[in-house]
């Protein structure tokens, strides 16, 4: 027989903050209740509170029936349910527009506040009284108005006086304004009044204010076809005739006066015109200025650019151009105050021709000659000089001034400066000037001359010979053999000096070259056996061999020389050029 427990049972209950807090984890089916919100969770033996869910009522109430309020537990659950959420019933006694709730309500249009609207539609409207009276007190409508021929009729309803058989009665003409068209096409008015008398208009009346009364132009003071070489001139102004030219040449105005200039001979040249200017002068745009230190030269609107006293050193910026004609020439002049300046180019400027001078020699003119190269977008430089151009070997064009009086150049090892040394008063007719180590002296000159020869392209291999040269009928002046290779001496004499520059094009290593000249193909004289291929790709290398005592009789043969090393990079020579001078 089964236990019967007789008492009551308490769930195990808490808040809602207390049981979030303390996160309990409830026995196997155990009940716990939040005593503030009524709601329950049942335990599983595993899964802490706050991760369980609430019990939901509407499954176990779904099976309740009857009426609700017969069920006193769920009556007090939902009241509950109801207070914990803060609900308020409403009362049976609450109104809307002054109807209780306890009864089906009906609203009219009194609540809300349109009582007096009817739902009439718009045609069938009345107007209100208001408009009713304004339109009373406007004039009578006639029944036979449509009949216009019925005049007094119509007078009669529209309340006028009869005038014959007019419709209105010209009581005030000053009321009635009659349309004027003004010459700014404005409009203005003419009154009845006005009308009494006569009218005088003007110009402006009819829109032609601008217009003067004044003589037009006539076919009479057009030339005639018997004088067809005159002129005739025309105010912009007045559009009259000014003057007439008869004379033969090219019309001219002078203040007012029209007279003929004779006219040039040969065609007129026009602007766009393609034609060649013959005896014609040309005078350059010039700019001049006293110093700029950085400089940018106008080269739109000048072709010389000037600076008569430059103090610092210089910057010259690229220059204002903007037609970009190909082979344009502008020049630059430059003269320092009494100090040598320093010259720094913009990279538009390219040496070329010539090289672009790094600095003014004092007191001393400096001239640069540029060429607009458009196709590269450079002033090239074709040449640069003061009082004396020299060419260096080595960095080429380099400038000198010169200093006192009876001096002259002098190389320091670098470049060519006026030297202390004086000159000799030339001697016998034919002499040149020749240095004794401290002065230059007249001197009878040497009979000597110098062979000129060349060669092309050159891929040189390891171990290899070869010769410079040219010989005759050869236009290519190298060969790894000697034949047609070698220059004929046509005159006897010492050679004293061989310079040979190559344009090496790939760089080679730093091997040693041996150079010799080789004379009538059997014997060789050593020039050097250190020299190297080596300074930079597309760079000319200038090989000069000095103080030589080499003698040759007239139809003798010579040829450079050259023994390759075995290189761990082999040089490419572009071209070269030889010379052998003979004394």
């Amino acid at each position: 027989m089964a236990n019967i427990f007789t008492g009551s049972v308490q769930l195990k209950g808490k808040t809602a903050a207390s049981w979030t807090s303390d996160n309990d984890v409830l026995l196997d089916r155990q009940l716990g209740i939040e005593t503030d919100t009524r709601q329950l969770k049942i335990g599983n033996g595993v899964t802490a509170w706050n991760s369980l869910s609430y019990i939901s009522a509407s499954a176990a109430w779904a099976a309740l029936s009857g009426d609700p309020e017969d069920n006193t537990d769920l009556a007090a659950l939902l009241d509950a349910k109801q207070d914990a959420l803060g609900y308020t019933p409403v009362p049976n006694t609450r109104t809307v527009a002054g109807h209780a709730l306890s009864a089906d309500v009906t609203v009219s249009k009194g609540d809300v506040g349109l009582g007096n609207v009817d739902n009439t539609s718009d045609a069938s409207k009345p107007i209100s009284t208001a408009t009713q009276t304004a339109l009373d007190a406007k004039l009578a409508k006639a029944s036979n108005l449509s009949d216009v021929t019925n005049a007094a009729t119509a007078r009669t309803n529209l309340g006028s006086t009869t005038v014959g058989d007019a419709l209105f009665t010209l009581t005030n003409p000053s009321q009635i304004s009659f349309p004027r068209i003004n010459a700014n096409n404005t409009i203005t008015a003419r009154t009845a009044s006005q009308l009494k008398t006569d009218l005088s208009l003007t110009s402006a009346d009819v829109g032609l204010g601008s217009v003067t009364n004044d003589a037009q132009i006539k076919s009479a003071d057009f030339p005639s076809s018997s004088v067809d070489s005159e002129v005739a001139l025309f105010s912009s102004t007045t559009g009259k005739v000014i003057k007439r030219a008869s004379a033969n040449g090219i019309a001219k105005l002078t203040s007012g006066v029209l007279s003929a200039v004779t006219a040039p001979s040969g065609t007129i040249v026009g602007t766009s015109d393609t034609q060649t200017l013959t005896n014609k002068r040309v005078p350059p745009r010039v700019n001049s200025t006293a110093s700029s230190t950085s400089w940018t030269p106008d080269f739109d609107s000048y072709d010389m650019e000037i600076q008569t006293a430059l103090a610092g050193n210089a910057t010259i910026n690229a220059p204002t151009y903007t037609s970009e004609n190909h082979g344009e020439t502008r020049i630059i002049r430059i003269l320092d105050n009494g100090s040598a300046r320093t010259l720094s180019w913009n990279s538009v400027f390219r040496s070329l021709g010539a090289q672009l001078p790094a600095s003014t020699v004092s007191a001393t003119t400096l001239y640069v000659v540029l060429k607009r190269n458009t196709t590269d977008s450079k002033w090239d430089c074709m040449a640069a000089t003061s009082d004396v151009a020299v060419i260096n070997a080595t960095t080429g064009f380099t400038v000198a001034g010169a200093a006192a009086s009876n001096t002259v150049l002098k190389g320091n090892g670098t470049n060519y400066v006026p030297s202390t040394e004086t000159y000799a008063a030339p001697g016998t007719s034919g002499n040149v000037m020749t240095s004794d180590g401290t002065n230059w002296t007249s001197a009878v000159p040497k009979a000597g001359y110098a062979l000129d020869g060349s060669s092309g392209t050159m891929a040189l291999a390891d171990a290899t010979t070869y010769y410079i040269g040219y010989g005759e009928g050869n236009t290519v002046g190298q060969h790894s053999t000697i034949a047609n290779i070698q220059m004929t001496i046509p005159k006897a004499g010492t050679i004293t000096r061989i310079h040979w520059q190559p344009f090496i094009t790939t760089n080679g290593s730093n091997e040693a070259v041996s150079h010799y000249l080789r004379l009538n193909n059997t014997t060789d004289t050593q020039l050097s056996i250190t020299e190297t291929y080596d300074p930079g790709a597309n760079t000319v290398k200038p090989f000069i061999y000095t103080g030589l005592s080499i003698s040759v009789a007239a139809g003798d043969t010579i040829a450079f020389k050259i023994v390759t090393p075995t290189w761990v990079t082999n040089p490419t020579i572009g071209t070269s050029h030889l010379m052998v001078w003979v004394d």
